[in-house]
């Protein structure tokens, strides 16, 4: 199965985003700040304490389109309700989607609730003078086959997805993020 690495695509979308204090009036008194901030890396529910927030678009330079999906700290994807059409299905067990408003409209966060760690994957870390500077090669085991998930390293920490996800996204025409096969992509 190939696995993919999933990236925001802020050179040709508008980012679907949310203002953080709204999203800190909901979450502070329930998890904390630094909880909330972080809710990827903590990878917790949030169900419970969440009220709607809205969401709006960010204009990134140079673009016109506006996403469907868009990620937050690489491991909320915030999305349209078209997204949630063609993703919801198929994410429903991986995580939590919370409802939104965006323009007007039903949108969702969806929070990725799989976290993977160095276990999981085959890691060759990039070094200097004896330092580990970031990863230098990354191959998942082949008993990863969820649709989407997170990866925490030593070094990193990031969002992939498999080719069943990356169709998804295709078919549905989605807008606001990409795949590289190359899971060290920074870009």
């Amino acid at each position: 199965m190939t696995i993919y690495k999933v990236h925001a695509d802020v050179r040709h979308c508008q980012s679907i985003v949310f203002d953080t204090d709204d999203y800190l009036d909901v979450l502070d008194p329930s998890i904390g700040e630094k909880e909330a901030m972080f809710l990827p890396v903590v990878n917790k529910s949030i169900r419970e304490h969440w009220s709607p927030i809205e969401l709006s678009y960010f204009h990134n330079k140079d673009t016109v389109d506006l996403a469907d999906i868009s990620i937050w700290k690489s491991g909320l994807l915030l999305m349209n309700e078209k997204a949630h059409k063609s993703l919801g299905a198929a994410l429903n067990s991986y995580g939590e989607f919370l409802p939104c408003e965006l323009h007007g409209k039903p949108a969702y966060i969806f929070n990725a609730l799989v976290l993977k760690c160095d276990g999981d994957a085959n890691i060759t870390y990039a070094t200097k003078n004896g330092w580990k500077q970031g990863v230098a090669s990354l191959e998942f085991n082949p008993t990863v086959d969820e649709p989407l998930f997170k990866l925490q390293t030593e070094q990193t920490f990031g969002l992939f997805c498999s080719e069943a996800f990356k169709q998804l996204c295709e078919i549905g025409q989605l807008k606001g993020i990409y795949f590289t096969a190359d899971l060290t992509a920074a870009l």
